[in-house]
């Protein structure tokens, strides 16, 4: 716990030259841009993660005791047993080390409403193992524990952090789709309607509504069928008209011929 703890305090220094003030102020900043200013990042290249570089823990059993005179020596069922109940006592002490140093590893959720990704740019990625399963799977194998998740995973896989930024994008995305959704649903409950066929009124109708100090109060498409109407209303007067003033043309012209 000492050394973990040592380490992430160096992790948090500032580099050279950073005043007091902006170290101080890139503190605050979310995601990468909170280790601007610290020492470990003007050191090394970035590990492509996010969060601090990472600590791999590997756990071996104590030196083993001389067998004393005199004592048999134990069966292949007792070694296969005895090297069981020492890589329990392993995995007993690999929780006992993730509980203890919770504050180092953990990741706090970001803020925001329906938001679960975490800020792994403030936690100190510990991955660890087992030498024993070091030695019989390999470091590729999935024989990798990254404190403060569940099950087995490989090297890379315990490293990556599924649960942060990249889940952020995808959470304020379908956040900020939500509000428009909300947004639109609001819109359309408080959105006039037609006073003859009740449709929802446009947003362009809506705001020549707004700007009017008289209103009709029929959308467009009414207003274009009262429209159609009376040019239809109109071009038949027109040729009702002209009808009777072309009978009465030939009324007068044939009075005429007669006389």
């Amino acid at each position: 716990m000492e050394k973990l703890t040592s380490y992430r305090t160096w992790c948090e220094l500032p580099a050279k030259g950073a005043t007091k003030a902006a170290f101080e102020k890139a503190l605050d900043r979310a995601g990468a841009r909170t280790h601007e200013l610290r020492l470990w990042s003007a050191l090394y290249p970035s590990t492509g993660r996010e969060g601090l570089p990472p600590v791999a823990l590997i756990f071996e059993a104590g030196r083993k005791r001389t067998r004393r005179p005199g004592t048999a020596p134990l069966t292949p069922q007792e070694k296969k047993e005895k090297a069981k109940t020492d890589h329990q006592r392993l995995l007993r002490r690999a929780r006992a080390v993730e509980a203890a140093s919770e504050d180092l590893w953990y990741a706090p959720p970001y803020r925001g409403e329906g938001i679960t990704a975490r800020d792994y740019h403030r936690a100190l990625p510990i991955v660890a193992t087992t030498l024993p399963l070091l030695r019989t799977r390999g470091a590729d194998a999935a024989i990798w524990r990254r404190l403060g998740r569940r099950g087995w995973h490989t090297l890379s896989q315990a490293l990556d952090n599924p649960h942060g930024d990249q889940l952020l994008e995808v959470e304020w995305a379908a956040a900020e789709q939500a509000r428009r959704e909300r947004e639109r649903k609001e819109r359309e409950r408080h959105c006039p309607a037609c006073r003859r066929c009740s449709a929802k009124f446009t947003d362009e109708r809506w705001a020549e509504k707004e700007r009017a100090w008289r209103d009709d109060g029929l959308c467009a498409d009414c207003r274009q069928a009262d429209a159609d109407q009376r040019a239809r209303e109109d071009a038949e007067r027109e040729r009702d008209a002209a009808e009777a003033a072309a009978a009465e043309a030939k009324r007068t012209s044939s009075w005429w011929r007669r006389t």
